[in-house]
């Protein structure tokens, strides 16, 4: 009986101890996590501006390979998604390594502002519309 009153107060004095003592046991930055690039343009020819969001493989700067590419036209938000599960699959042998590419043109008007085709290993060159 005597050990049950006893345990209420020390157990909250454990935690107002713990709400002091947990800033010393914060978590440090130790990295950042890259997903990919963004490059954004505005071509004289339309109003807004477009953003291409490009996320390549693990050990693309090493490597002289090709590399399929994966185009995402018009979404922004799924470009995160897309380039983690690009990655799992390359990881677990289920897919090969993937560059992934996204064009969000957000509230651009005017004419087609871009011509793309498949460049050197895979990556998209785009150039001005007429």
């Amino acid at each position: 009986m005597i050990l049950k009153k006893a345990a209420a107060p020390l157990f909250c004095l454990f935690l107002f101890g713990l709400c002091f003592a947990a800033p010393g046991f914060s978590q440090k930055k130790t990295g950042e996590i890259v997903i990919g690039s963004t490059y954004s343009f505005a071509p004289k020819n339309i109003e807004g501006k477009i953003d291409i969001s490009v996320h390549l493989p693990p050990d693309y700067e090493k490597s002289s390979e090709k590399y399929p590419v994966l185009y995402l036209l018009d979404v922004e938000k799924d470009f995160v998604f897309a380039s983690a599960v690009a990655d799992f699959l390359a990881g677990n042998d289920r897919t090969p390594e993937i560059i992934v590419a996204s064009l969000f043109l957000g509230n651009v008007s005017g004419a087609p502002p871009i011509d793309c085709l498949s460049g050197e290993r895979g990556l998209p060159v785009c150039r001005e519309g007429l």
